[in-house]
């Protein structure tokens, strides 16, 4: 193979190679054409590599970066003269945008701008590696870039996770094909070695990380801050709305394609967290892109809803939302929380707002929630009342199964006195009034707010995971369009089974509530479980929560001492994971070195001194021989190394006599370079070598 087709070889298989972690982004954005830009970009910084001056590499980097960039402005169909301030912010903050966005999102230019980067960057690297005597750095370099984009991303699928293994192997066959070691089986092993505990470990990593349980570095960024003027949580905004004395259009509702039958309410919140006085949200939310999450199984629906008098911040959505489109313009900022399925915005009033919601109605197959949102279902406060979980027994005495369990608090709640002159609140005490009844005013009586979170605490201590939605019941349509008022505000509990989803129990008396659609008692879906494997857990009470806000819609901003934790943390990460990879090259190189021949040996016991030169910041050419080096070392500035003019008559006599070195040579050159590490580092020095570790000039010196 000549040099221009072995050079093409290479370049294009570690562009490829490198190019390809552009996968891990399939289920970040909402667009396949960002993954197909992101690889012709690797591609294109991979051929801009092959130059051979580093500045005109350097500069055809550059152009390929910025015209990947201007493509997607152009995409993003973004006005001209918005070009540059979106370009410099996408490259200064897109990172931080990444791990604030909903997913999946829109590949506009701000999101784009950091992958394009990487890819670039890391494409360019790794062939420029490649194409050097130390090839061996590009497997790093492009481990390195997968690895960097999956934690970015936080992919969860098997698949992307698969793609490493034949990542690296082009890589290796990049570098094999450029020569730089010889094809012996100890090479290819620990090529073999890689390829294996790289792809395992990424397999592995996707199977069973692949639910929303795995570690999301988004959870680590506050999402941009909604100004919400009256935090409150929703559910005690229900009697309010119910005792006003006269009734007031809040918004209507539209079904567009046809499937009517299939809603009966919308929601504006799922409560999940409680701390034994308020009920919260309890999950995080982000900025959505076009769509509020992936598609999931379900029936489709489709609605327009058009807000006339409700007051924000909380949008009514129907079942499990999937895409949200407003007409002409929504809000100035939208953040969603998907285990929660809620979106919030950043205005008191929705008067106007029209927004087109699809979404989907359970229908048994439904995608279960994350492990963490259903150990928090079954969670209860410290303190739990004794007569909750006593009531509890009582009620489901003689039921079998979860459904018949959730059956029976159902219809002992609808039984208990409805009434809207019940005092508010749903604290333990409160919900251990309503339950246990009383002489006093009140007891024994309650409203949608009560009904619903004594369900939930009921079926909570049985171990049901369960929790409170608000919203509003949907009266019967006028000429198609169902018109909500302040007198369809509700409260109802949900019971989440496997294979089923989140289904709604009326736990309340009001008789106009149209019948839910409940599991049957015939055969559950495939894979589906409505007794055996319906996620129980023992109730055990969970340490004593953090006193939240009542909606947490809008988290904290850390202090300055925690963003500087945060980042000594991700340093002190970065530093250690370097000095161990740093530190196993060195062990590696050195273990070549001291074996083979007594010729092979000396010649490796000069070139760890030629290390130690250079982390001793004793830099010399490759051209130079071994004696005009030692004589170098031995002269200002440097001096003290008197050890080096020997070592330097072995490795000259090695190289160039007819007979082979003798063993006790070889042993004499280790000697001498272990007198030339104590002479190049003498005791009151030994602590600035250990800093010596972290210089990356070390990978790519030609006498690896």
């Amino acid at each position: 193979m000549n040099g221009r087709l072995r050079t093409f070889t290479v370049a294009t298989a570690c562009s490829a190679a490198a190019a390809s972690q552009s996968v891990v982004y399939l289920t970040y954005f909402a667009e396949p054409w960002a993954v197909a830009a992101l690889f012709a970009t690797g591609m294109a910084a991979g051929v801009a590599a092959t130059r051979k001056p580093a500045l005109a590499a350097v500069s055809a980097l550059a152009v390929v970066v910025c015209l990947a960039l201007a493509a997607t402005l152009v995409a993003t169909r973004l006005p001209l003269p918005l070009w540059p301030g979106t370009a410099g912010r996408g490259l200064l903050y897109g990172w931080i945008r990444m791990l604030t966005v909903g997913l999946p999102a829109d590949p506009t230019a701000e999101l784009l701008a950091t992958p394009i980067l990487v890819t670039a960057v890391g494409s360019f690297a790794a062939t420029r590696a490649a194409l050097r005597p130390v090839a061996g750095t590009a497997l790093l370099v492009i481990v390195t870039t997968f690895s960097f984009s999956l934690a970015m991303t936080a992919s969860t699928t098997a698949v992307s996770a698969a793609w490493m293994a034949p990542i690296l192997v082009c890589g290796a066959l990049a570098i094999q094909a450029h020569g730089p070691f010889n094809a012996s089986p100890r090479y290819l092993s620990w090529v073999l070695v890689m390829v294996i505990a790289a792809g395992s470990g990424s397999l592995i990593a996707g199977t069973y990380g692949s639910s929303h349980a795995r570690f999301d570095p988004r959870r680590l960024v506050v999402p941009p801050p909604l100004h919400i003027p009256t935090p409150i949580t929703p559910l005690s905004r229900v009697k309010p709305q119910l005792r006003e004395e006269a009734p007031r259009e809040l918004f209507t509702v539209q079904v567009l394609n046809g499937a009517d039958t299939l809603m009966d309410r919308v929601h504006i919140a799922t409560l999940i967290d409680y701390d034994g006085v308020t009920w919260t949200i309890g999950e995080p939310f982000y900025v959505p892109g076009a769509r509020l999450g992936l598609t999931q199984p379900g029936t489709p629906v489709q609605a327009r809803l058009v807000m006339t008098g409700l007051d924000g911040p909380f949008l009514p959505l129907p079942g499990q939302p999937e895409q949200l489109r407003f007409e002409p313009a929504g809000p100035e900022l939208v953040e969603f929380a998907d285990e929660a399925d809620t979106a919030v915005v950043d205005q008191s009033s929705l008067g106007g707002t029209r927004y087109v919601v699809t979404a989907r109605v359970a229908s048994g197959g439904e995608s279960a929630p994350s492990r963490a949102t259903l150990a928090r279902s079954t969670r209860l406060p410290p303190d739990l009342p004794t007569l909750i979980a006593k009531r509890a027994r009582e009620l489901t005495r003689g039921a079998a199964t979860p459904r018949a369990q959730a059956l029976m608090l159902e219809k002992a709640l609808r039984a208990m006195p409805y009434s809207l002159d019940a005092p508010s609140g749903h604290s333990y005490p409160a919900i251990e009034r309503f339950l246990a009844g009383g002489d006093s005013p009140g007891d024994g009586v309650g409203f949608a707010e009560q009904h619903a979170a004594a369900y939930v605490l009921l079926a909570r201590s049985l171990g049901l995971p369960s929790r409170v939605a608000v919203g509003y019941l949907l009266r019967p349509p006028v000429n198609g369009i169902h018109h909500v008022t302040n007198r369809d505000a509700h409260a109802w509990p949900e019971v989440y089974f496997s294979g089923y989803g989140w289904v709604e129990f009326e736990a309340t008396d009001r008789r106009r509530t149209p019948p839910r659609r409940l599991p049957s008692e015939g055969p559950p879906p495939p894979g589906s479980s409505l007794d055996g494997a319906v996620h129980r857990s023992s109730p055990s009470p969970s340490p004593t929560p953090e006193r939240q806000r009542v909606v947490p819609v809008r988290p904290a901003p850390p202090g300055p001492g925690r963003l500087a934790l945060i980042a000594a943390g991700v340093l002190l990460a970065v530093a250690l994971a370097w000095a161990v990879i740093m530190t196993l090259i060195r062990m590696l190189r050195r273990r070549r070195r001291r074996a083979g021949t007594p010729r092979a040996r000396i010649i490796g016991a000069w070139r760890e001194c030629l290390d130690r030169f250079a982390e001793a910041a004793m830099w010399f050419q490759p051209s130079q021989t071994p004696t005009e080096i030692a004589a170098a070392a031995t002269a200002a500035p440097y001096r003290g190394v008197p050890a080096a003019p020997q070592l330097a008559t072995l490795v000259t006599s090695a190289l160039f006599a007819p007979a082979e070195p003798s063993v006790e040579d070889a042993d004499r050159a280790w000697r001498l370079e272990r007198r030339i590490l104590a002479e190049l580092w003498p005791g009151p020095s030994r602590a600035r070598r250990l800093l010596s570790i972290f210089d990356p000039r070390l990978l790519w010196r030609s006498w690896w």
